[in-house]
């Protein structure tokens, strides 16, 4: 039997005992009973191949499918495959693992000990840790997670998951390895970011909302809930966050909102809200459009305004404050 590929896949071979045709063959009677049982077990024979040979086939052709499917998969998802014996502390990894640790196959003899030596010191007792209890009560599941450092010197962030199997060679895991260090490189940078934002918020007493109008939400940062004095960050419908404004400036601001969005016009704004307090204040209120497949979203910037002129109490002069304010927006 030839695979997709014409390559030789398997032999079928038959034996059968005949020796009643070959004893009877002087008795024509018998020869021809013999012959004829021998057909029909031909004949059935046949068909059982023939049955088995389109299962045996249909059942290589879904195989060669899932394997192309996990190619796909582990060339999409940066996946490598492995295996662990739980009882030889064996281990046998796909190609893409030993390029994701930058070693070799002759480097490294498939052990407990070989792979404790690849991981990052500073997460080696955690992670024996973590087999040890594995070992000891296994689960369906076994998930990890933890840093190797290279040959070449860099460090590479791990995650993987494996399934648990009973097999005649032993308790076995099964599962994928991903690298994961772009992901969580980029989580650090964003944090710190953030708390560059934060702390530069507090000093300036700057704050960030952004209003989605097709989910009717505006979300607070932290120093923005501060300004309005709410407790940590905060989610509002669009009207409760305007609603903090004065009557006079509500429906103002409601336009230019829905402008940002409809046409991407920016605004440039000051005008006085009430906090939850009762506390009046000033604040500068900018807004510009992020856009998502053509479409834009509004990302208002919020700040109060720390030391403004007397015009911008009394809204009657045409000049800027020195804090880069626009005149306040009058009805």
């Amino acid at each position: 039997m030839r695979g997709p590929e014409g390559e030789l896949v398997y032999i079928i071979h038959r034996t059968e005992d005949v020796t009643d045709f070959v004893v009877g063959e002087g008795r024509s009677a018998a020869s021809m009973r013999a012959l004829r049982d021998i057909e029909q077990r031909d004949a059935l024979l046949e068909l059982d191949i023939l049955l088995r040979s389109r299962e045996l086939k249909a059942a290589n052709n879904r195989l060669l499918e899932q394997e192309a499917n996990l190619r796909t998969a582990q060339r999409l998802l940066g996946l490598g495959l492995w295996k662990r014996n739980i009882d030889t502390g064996e281990w046998s990894w796909s190609d893409d693992i030993y390029r994701m640790y930058g070693i070799s196959k002759s480097d490294y003899n498939s052990t407990n000990e070989a792979y404790r030596a690849l991981v990052h010191p500073d997460d080696r007792e955690t992670m024996l840790a973590s087999m040890k209890a594995y070992n000891a009560c296994p689960g369906p599941h076994f998930e990890f997670q933890h840093r190797i450092i290279r040959p070449d010197g860099k460090v590479v962030h791990l995650r993987g998951i494996g399934e648990y199997t009973e097999t005649g060679d032993g308790r076995i895991l099964t599962g994928v390895l991903q690298d994961v260090t772009a992901e969580i490189e980029a989580a650090a940078r964003l944090d710190g970011v953030t708390r560059l934002q934060r702390l530069a918020g507090r000093a300036a007493h700057l704050g960030g909302w952004r209003a989605d109008l097709d989910t009717d939400t505006v979300q607070w940062t932290e120093e923005t809930a501060l300004i309005h004095e709410m407790p940590g960050r905060y989610l509002h419908t669009v009207d409760a966050a305007i609603a903090y404004y004065e009557p006079v400036y509500r429906g103002r601001l409601r336009e230019q909102l829905a402008r940002c969005v409809e046409r991407g016009e920016a605004f440039d704004n000051v005008m006085q809200l009430t906090t939850a307090n009762g506390n009046r204040r000033w604040v500068h209120i900018i807004g510009e459009a992020e856009y998502d497949h053509g479409r834009a979203l509004p990302v208002p910037c919020a700040a109060p305004c720390r030391t403004l002129p007397n015009w911008c109490r009394r809204g009657n002069s045409p000049r800027r404050c020195r804090s880069g304010c626009t005149r306040p927006w009058t009805a």
